[in-house]
């Protein structure tokens, strides 16, 4: 998130992560994207990289995944969070909250509802 932006805290979008992690974990699929984005983010290990990747569904990598998030705390969370708007948006519009996707469907601040590179 940029300066400029009003978005918000990160233990603002870590209670968020928290609160839905259940439906997260059995809906994301895609989760060596995520692993690998949050290895290169530095946000994960190469050892907790490796944990999540060598589980047998994605439900149980994403388990896996959450309790490295768990460890890292609201920085980490809120990190997956904006991963989630960029992977799986339509999840995050569909999960109980703030408005958070624009009408076109592409992912929307869900505290400002900009869209992504909007001024």
């Amino acid at each position: 998130v940029s300066g400029s932006h009003p978005g918000p805290a990160s233990t603002e979008l870590a209670e968020f992560v928290d609160e839905h992690n259940k439906e997260i974990i059995q809906r994301v699929k895609k989760v060596q994207q995520i692993a690998d984005k949050l290895r290169s983010q530095g946000i994960i290990s190469d050892a907790a990289r490796r944990r999540i990747l060598v589980t047998g569904t994605s439900e149980e990598g994403m388990s896996e995944l959450y309790r490295s998030l768990k460890r890292g705390g609201a920085k980490a969370k809120s990190t997956f969070y904006w991963l989630l708007q960029q992977f799986k948006p339509a999840l995050i519009a569909e999960l109980p909250g703030e408005e958070h996707a624009a009408p076109s469907g592409r992912a929307a601040c869900p505290w400002c509802r900009r869209r992504p590179g909007a001024q």
